[in-house]
């Protein structure tokens, strides 16, 4: 295993061959994406919606999940076991999965059960029942779910991060979860209007992956979604957010051992022409076991056991997030480094030899992410949501090895923070706030704060 992976490390970046894509589109306005993989009789497919959390209506966000969270719980034809005994019964697996900018319904089967996995995920994205001892049920879970979030502080560092990088207004500045509080407001109505808004055709990619030809593919996506109707959703405007002064929020846990630390700050979208050179920067910066982060935060200075950072992009907006936790007692000398760390590398950029192994270590490592029919249909998933093209799916390890060092530094010099950062953690208050003192303004509130 250590030389196979030496040798794809090493080899020359090419383009990834992917199968040849054939694409359709029904009477309805659902688009079908057919990638043909002969190799093994297996199949993928992965309904697209184009409608996530960034739609949560204010004072109920959650919402978008806890609609994903309820599809599966019984259709008009079905009961919640009848959906689960359906898809095991043919060997498949069925997921549901909810983001900012999308939901999406992804199923594995053996290809001869293909026609049997759609005519459930039609049922269940198409006709979901809503059924109000299901929605009571599956609301308690949710609760439930977040109130032990409480408990956790790295988790109440991420939601925090989300809602001061983004911004409380914007679309994007809540949890894809929501809290307590909305998720308490959210009524069974609302669920089927969230529903009846945006799961419809022309809000919708349906992707094939696997053992079947692009013919047969389409008549049976006509088969089982060509009676959906719907209309198109208003685009959404999610604003960019904005630099700051350098602030903290400190989030008071009073029995937590250690202090959670994230940096938050604006970042950019795929679409940029600067995204290639700076996910490299990010990745000789805070990326893999190798970074300056890890370096000297965790191999020289045994601050923590966990330390990177990243560039992470939604569809219209996105952010840089460093993210660690150490002792009580050594937050400061953990925050101090990770700024001067920061400021130092966007001074500065990487060397030709760090930009060098950083592009080995993507490109290298990038045709793994494609191997298999689910991992092909959510990349192919993945380039929609983002309006990238799927040219961008292949071409990856080519477009990072030609980034220069001159371009890597100025995209370093140019989106990392400078004093525009806000510094969340979450910990003992009593025990950090002194600590804290004369690196920014800070905003101490209690955990419950994010119920």
């Amino acid at each position: 295993m250590t030389l196979v992976l030496l040798g794809i490390l090493m080899a020359a970046p090419a383009p990834i061959k992917l199968p040849p894509l054939a694409e359709s589109t029904l009477p309805n306005g659902l688009r079908i994406v057919v990638a043909e993989r002969h190799a093994l009789p297996l199949m993928a497919a992965r309904l697209l919606l184009s409608t996530g959390s960034a739609r949560d209506p204010t004072g109920k966000e959650g919402l978008a999940q806890l609609t994903g969270d309820l599809l599966r719980r019984g259709t008009t034809q079905r009961s919640a076991a009848q959906i689960d005994d359906t898809i095991e019964r043919v060997g498949g697996l069925l997921d549901v999965d909810v983001a900012r900018d999308s939901t999406e319904l992804a199923v594995s089967v053996p290809a001869a059960q293909l026609e049997v996995a759609l005519d459930v995920m039609a049922d269940v994205a198409v006709r979901p029942s809503f059924a109000a001892t299901e929605f009571e049920t599956v609301k308690r879970r949710a609760l439930a779910e977040l109130a032990r979030e409480l408990d956790d502080p790295a988790a109440m560092a991420d939601r925090v991060a989300v809602t001061e990088g983004y911004g409380a207004t914007s679309p994007y500045g809540h949890p894809v979860r929501g809290s307590q509080r909305s998720v308490g407001q959210i009524v069974r109505d609302d669920v089927v209007a969230f529903h009846k808004r945006g799961f419809s055709p022309k809000n919708a990619v349906l992707f094939l992956v696997g053992d079947i030809r692009a013919q047969d593919a389409a008549k049976l996506a006509a088969t089982h979604f060509g009676s959906w109707s719907g209309d198109a959703m208003v685009a959404l405007t999610v604003p960019q957010p904005l630099a700051r002064k350098r602030s903290v929020v400190l989030l008071d846990k009073a029995d937590a051992s250690q202090a959670q630390i994230r940096i938050v700050a604006p970042g950019l979208t795929e679409t940029s022409p600067d995204w290639e050179s700076l996910a490299v920067a990010a990745t000789v910066l805070g990326g893999g076991f190798t970074s300056i982060l890890v370096d000297e935060v965790r191999v020289n200075r045994g601050l923590s056991y966990n330390v990177g950072c990243r560039f992470h992009a939604d569809r219209d907006a996105g952010l840089f997030v460093f993210s660690s936790f150490t002792k009580n007692a050594t937050l400061r000398e953990l925050s101090d480094l990770a700024l001067k760390l920061i400021a130092e590398f966007r001074a500065h950029g990487p060397s030709d030899a760090q930009l060098e192994k950083a592009q080995r270590y993507m490109s290298g490592l990038y045709p793994l992410h494609l191997e298999t029919n689910e991992q092909l249909a959510a990349a192919l998933a993945d380039a929609v949501v983002k309006s990238l093209p799927f040219e961008r799916v292949a071409d990856f390890p080519v477009r990072i090895a030609a980034v220069t060092a001159i371009q890597a530094r100025a995209a370093a010099l140019k989106y990392l923070p400078d004093n525009g950062e806000t510094i969340v953690i979450v910990g003992q208050g009593s025990a950090l706030e002194p600590q804290l003192k004369g690196l920014a303004e800070i905003t101490r509130r209690p955990i419950t704060s994010v119920e």
